[in-house]
């Protein structure tokens, strides 16, 4: 403010100057004799020549066109609007566009939106949610860690078992990923997350797995507190009569004219609505016809049965163990993330 106010009284201060000098200049003019003026007077007031006339006129014909044109001129400057120079086009800036938006990011690495969309093998083809991506980067960053990545040779064996279990053991590597791609995956996709997959296995084996021990006080609280039944069942065969042979079917069966299927041993929950009279059947009684069609007939004979029954220990031990152990996986998995997640930074973006 100082240096603009500076400035304005300089300027002023000059102005001012030249003010005061311009008026000395003016009186130090000297002032003109009268002679010359009365001088031009007279010449004004003698009569002029006929060359001169002429040559007056002829000026003042002069001024007029001059005075005309340029007032023409001023008149097309007036008229003619300013040409406007055409700006060139501002060319604009391409938009930017998120291709892949990052979510998270796990001890640096980077959790996608592509990621949280794509097929997963563990979902049989669903998504992960985004606390288990986390999870399943906690993890495998530790199987890392730990060198429990498997190799190359580890997804090819788990690959050809696949292939196997489907029955396109045939198939080559571009066949087999056409038939990824039904449900939403490619080759490399899936070796990746099978990769991934078989590392966290990796490291559930040797961290927890191994910790895990089902004793048999165990197996027996649980085959108490959640008993199974074994559904009744029937072991039955049966014939098939036309309309016509619907009234005297006792008679074929006495007289042995017809011929019966087995059935096997079928449950109860097997059976279709239209049998339930089946059920009520003792050992080698015969059922009534049973109307399938217009043409069909069917009888039921019951050859044995076995009614509804509490299940046995032993029959379902090893089933027992084996829900505990994953009872107990599980809740030793939870631990394990938990505990990883104390040293882990995660970072929500």
């Amino acid at each position: 403010m100082k240096k603009c106010f500076t400035g304005i009284s300089l300027a002023l201060s000059l102005i001012f100057a030249a003010n005061m000098h311009g008026k000395d200049e003016i009186k130090s003019i000297p002032q003109k004799s009268k002679q010359p003026v009365q001088q031009k007077k007279e010449a004004l007031a003698k009569p002029k020549s006929v060359v001169e006339k002429k040559a007056i006129k002829s000026t003042s014909q002069q001024t007029r066109v001059s005075i005309k044109n340029n007032s023409q001129k001023v008149a097309d400057k007036q008229i003619t609007p300013p040409v406007k120079k055409k700006k060139p086009p501002v060319k604009k800036k391409p938009s930017r566009w998120i291709v892949n938006k990052i979510l998270a990011r796990v001890n640096g690495a980077n959790i996608l939106q592509s990621d949280l969309e794509q097929p997963r093998i563990a979902k049989e083809g669903g998504s992960y949610s985004l606390k288990e991506l986390i999870e399943e980067e906690i993890l495998f960053q530790r199987a890392s860690e730990k060198h429990l990545l498997p190799s190359n040779v580890d997804i090819q064996r788990q690959i050809v078992a696949l292939k196997m279990q489907n029955g396109i053991s045939h198939l080559s590597d571009s066949e087999f990923e056409k038939e990824l791609q039904e449900s939403g995956f490619t080759l490399p996709m899936y070796k990746k997350q099978l990769a991934r997959l078989i590392a966290v296995e990796n490291l559930k084996r040797v961290e927890i797995d191994e910790k895990i021990v089902i004793t048999s006080k165990e197996v027996e609280k649980y085959h108490k507190k959640n008993p199974e039944y074994d559904e009744a069942s029937f072991l039955l065969e049966t014939a098939s009569f036309s309309p016509k042979n619907v009234d005297n079917y006792k008679d074929l069966i006495r007289n042995k004219k017809i011929t019966w299927n087995a059935l096997g041993w079928l449950s109860a929950d097997e059976l279709d609505k239209r049998f339930e009279s089946v059920k009520s059947l003792e050992k080698g009684q015969i059922s009534k016809p049973i109307k399938l069609s217009e043409k069909n007939y069917l009888v039921f004979r019951l050859k044995d049965k076995q009614e509804k029954s509490f299940k046995k220990l032993e029959t379902r031990y090893g089933e027992i163990e084996r829900i505990l152990k994953d009872q107990k996986r599980e809740f030793l998995s939870e631990n394990l993330i938990k505990e990883t997640q104390t040293k882990t930074s995660i970072i929500y973006l």
